[in-house]
């Protein structure tokens, strides 16, 4: 789950031009428009993160006019990324003082569910007429990567690293694997029934069975335990970011069920190239560099994040951002692209 509201401690306090009532705050990877004067460096505050949707309470009425919104029929309040006096802030941070029911905590503590934080996602799951079976397996992993701007030790500890960088996809997840005989179909929260209905009507099922996926996992039993996890996007997927008239999964990973890890980005191409060649309909994600020392490269947080603003290679559209996988051993992390949040509705 991921950690929307956590104790951050005031890493800087930098001052805005032209600001005399407020300033930016530096908290791990992140910049925070805060009041002037509510913190000092080395102070504690809850820092809820972009795409946090936080309830109807006293405490939030100041976003009021900026960030009311509806989420599956709750009012709430929508946190994104935004400019402020020509200075980037990203989600909120407020005092202590404001949070009488946390008694005690370090930095690091998640306070999401004490907090009633819900994650935005108003367009998670898309064309689910028809049957769920249940939850999202226990066995696979869900697709998500952690964020670079909360991993600011990355710099001392990986620089000599090398990692395959691919172009991160707006869509939606899509999860298809097979574990001991049975295969099964997934979006990003929840298992769905392969049936006659799904096939007809549910957007990952008929995409699984038309694509040659479910077929080409029923017959390949030298791969009895993996999942194919991609992300599906185009028509009717997630406002269509790249235009295109029809639905296209991008493959990005592959599980190992068994190992309880995922593939190395050699073995994912291999097994890709296998699908194709057995006239698999799907594509892999954009590589846009196979191997690269990127933290090398880019030496701080302000580059790396620069470097992710830019053209998607899907079309002339503002990309995403880029994913990062370590080329050897499990590492992994997302750099979404403040151009592109900039952006969002």
């Amino acid at each position: 789950m991921r950690k929307l509201a956590t104790i951050r401690r005031v890493d800087k306090l930098l001052p805005i031009e032209k600001a005399d009532r407020i300033e930016l705050a530096v908290i791990d990877g992140w910049t925070c428009v805060v009041g002037k004067g509510e913190f000092k460096v080395g102070d504690c505050g809850v820092y809820f993160e972009v795409d946090s949707f936080l309830p109807i309470e006293p405490r939030y009425e100041f976003l009021r006019s900026r960030c009311l919104k509806t989420l599956r029929g709750n009012k709430g309040f929508r946190l994104k990324t935004m400019r402020m006096r020509g200075v980037l802030s990203q989600g909120l941070l407020m005092p202590m003082k404001h949070f009488p029911e946390i008694l005690r905590y370090d930095a690091g503590d998640d306070v999401t569910e004490l907090l009633h934080v819900e994650l935005w996602l108003p367009k998670a799951e898309i064309h689910m007429s028809g049957t769920m079976k249940g939850n999202f397996p226990i066995f696979i992993q869900k697709t998500d990567q952690e964020r670079v701007q909360n991993l600011p030790m990355l710099w001392d500890a990986f620089k000599e690293t090398r990692f395959e960088e691919t172009e991160k996809l707006d869509g939606t997840s899509f999860t298809c694997y097979k574990f001991a005989g049975k295969i099964g179909v997934c979006s990003r929260n929840v298992e769905l029934e392969i049936n006659e209905e799904n096939l007809r009507d549910n957007l990952y099922v008929k995409y699984a069975q038309d694509s040659g996926i479910l077929k080409w996992l029923r017959e390949n039993e030298a791969f009895d335990n993996i999942a194919i996890q991609g992300e599906l996007v185009g028509h009717g997927v997630q406002g269509n970011h790249y235009k295109l008239s029809y639905q296209r999964l991008f493959l990005f990973d592959i599980f190992d069920i068994k190992k309880q890890k995922y593939m190395s980005p050699h073995r994912r191409g291999y097994i890709y190239s296998l699908m194709k060649r057995d006239g698999v309909d799907i594509s892999h994600v954009p590589v846009t560099q196979p191997t690269i020392k990127i933290l090398q490269k880019y030496g701080d947080m302000e580059s790396l994040l620069k470097h992710a603003d830019g053209k998607s290679e899907l079309g002339d559209m503002i990309r995403e951002g880029f994913v990062y996988k370590a080329v050897e051993g499990e590492l992994s992390f997302k750099v979404v692209s403040n151009e592109f949040l900039l952006g969002e509705k």
